[in-house]
């Protein structure tokens, strides 16, 4: 169960990341 919640929280925190840049898909991986 704790895993499952370990991913779920990198997940959120990858998305929130993604729209947070949004670098129109440009640049994958910038740092």
């Amino acid at each position: 169960m704790r895993r499952i919640l370990s991913r779920t929280i990198l997940l959120m925190l990858f998305v929130g990341r993604f729209q947070s840049r949004k670098p129109t898909a440009a640049v994958p991986n910038r740092g």
